[in-house]
């Protein structure tokens, strides 16, 4: 049977903020959707574990 992961919120915090800052590359335009369903993911994970803002995600950083 596989293992659960821990996961790991900062990383998950750090993804967020990657994905804020590829989005701005053109390079990256054309995978923003993809780049998006991970960072709205992450947040809603974020929220229902009710760290967002222990992390210091706000609202504002909402997808």
């Amino acid at each position: 049977m596989p293992q659960k992961r821990k996961v790991d919120h900062l990383f998950l915090a750090s993804a967020i903020f990657v994905i804020d800052n590829l989005s701005n590359i053109e390079e990256f335009q054309d995978q923003y959707f993809d780049l998006y369903e991970i960072k709205k993911r992450s947040i809603l994970y974020l929220e229902e574990k009710n760290i967002t803002n222990k992390l210091g995600l706000y609202k504002s950083t909402r997808y």
